[in-house]
């Protein structure tokens, strides 16, 4: 019997105070910082995910690394037929693919979560878009990140309406006068 997935993070997440300003100073540390800074290190917060009866509860993690490594795990199971989702803030998840359903377990437990793998790629891609959403909604000029604009640009958000479409427009026409682009 397949569950429902879901996928849902705490409002309450902390940024970097190092990307919390706006400004020239702030505008060149932003764009400058590697991508490794930006999913481990800017957006820390709690999550819950469920995969069917089995709820995976992460405190204290890269909300954006969890994404992003969510994709990756999923990326993996659609072509190997099983992978693993290793994410700070809770242990590993083992995925595997029966068909069309996916199963998870976290190591040493009994608990096996079942849900459809379309479930499990719209949550993943539905969280993306959202949290990406939020963040450059809160301050615009992380898109003149490269791997934020990138993960902005591939999680659909810039195509859900007139404010995203400028909210992105505005970190071009910055990131041209930077000279970044």
């Amino acid at each position: 019997m397949s569950g429902l997935a879901d996928l849902s993070y705490a409002k309450n997440w902390e940024f970097d105070p190092e990307v919390s300003g706006q400004g020239d100073v702030d505008r060149s540390r932003i764009a400058a910082a590697e991508e490794w800074v930006v999913r481990e290190r800017w957006f820390i917060g709690s999550l819950s995910f469920r995969v069917g009866e089995a709820i995976y509860e992460y405190g204290r993690t890269p909300l954006l690394d969890f994404s992003m490594s969510l994709r990756y795990a999923l990326n993996l199971l659609a072509a190997d037929g099983d992978s693993t989702l290793v994410a700070e803030g809770g242990s590993e998840i083992h995925l595997s693919l029966d068909g069309r359903h996916v199963e998870s377990r976290r190591r040493g437990s009994d608990v096996v979560g079942v849900a459809e793998f379309v479930d499990l790629a719209k949550v993943s891609a539905k969280f993306m878009r959202e949290f990406i959403d939020d963040c450059t909604r809160l301050v615009p000029d992380l898109l003149l990140n490269d791997s934020i604009e990138r993960i902005y640009r591939e999680s659909g958000a810039r195509e859900l309406g007139r404010d995203r479409f400028l909210r992105h427009s505005r970190a071009v026409s910055i990131r041209n006068s930077m000279g970044l682009s």
